[in-house]
C-alpha cells in the first residue's frame, strides 16, 4: 500500500496535499501552484489516508466526517422494528492504536420505527467504538473537522 498524506497548513488554514515528508528534517512539502513549499511538521496536522474511499470514489482521510445512513433512508426492512432514519449518525476518522483506522461516533442518529417509537441511539452500524474497519459499507463523507468546525458544532 503506498502512503498518503494530506495536511492543514496551520498558517494559511488550509488543506493541501503532501508531496514529500522529510523525517529526518521534520519537514513537509507540498506544490501551492506556484512552486514547491516546505514547512516544519510543527505547521501542519498530517492526516494519512486510510486506503479506502466513501461512496462517491473520494479518499477518505483522518479527521474526516463521515456518514453511513441518510435522512429518510429504511432501516432493518428485514426485523421486527423497521424503520426511517431522521437524523443521521455521525464519525470522525481517526488511527487507532493497534494499528488500524476507526470511527469514533460524534452524533447519535435519530429514527423512527414503524410503530411510532423514536429513538435517539443509532450508531454507524459497523464502526462504533474500535471496530476493525473490515466490512464494506458505503461512507459519504461530509466534511473535515479542520475545514468544517460548524459540522462539528451541529454534531455536538
Amino acid at each position: 500500500m503506498e502512503y498518503l498524506f494530506r495536511a492543514w497548513d496551520k498558517n494559511q488554514n488550509k488543506m493541501v496535499t503532501v508531496s514529500a515528508i522529510d523525517w529526518g528534517n521534520q519537514c513537509v512539502d507540498f506544490d501551492d501552484g506556484v512552486g514547491i513549499v516546505s514547512l516544519q511538521m510543527e505547521e501542519v496536522i498530517l492526516m494519512q489516508f486510510t486506503g479506502r474511499f466513501d461512496k462517491n470514489k473520494k479518499m477518505i482521510f483522518e479527521k474526516d466526517l463521515v456518514q453511513e445512513t441518510y435522512v429518510g433512508e429504511r432501516i432493518w426492512e428485514d426485523t421486527k422494528n423497521p424503520a426511517t432514519v431522521l437524523q443521521n449518525a455521525v464519525g470522525e476518522v481517526y488511527y487507532a492504536e493497534i494499528p488500524t483506522f476507526d470511527i469514533k461516533l460524534i452524533k447519535k442518529g435519530i429514527y423512527r420505527c414503524d410503530n411510532g417509537n423514536v429513538f435517539e441511539n443509532l450508531h454507524m452500524n459497523h464502526y462504533d467504538g474500535l471496530y476493525m474497519w473490515t466490512t464494506d459499507v458505503e461512507l459519504d463523507i461530509i466534511g473535515n473537522t479542520l475545514e468544517n468546525p460548524n459540522l462539528l458544532k451541529e454534531v455536538e
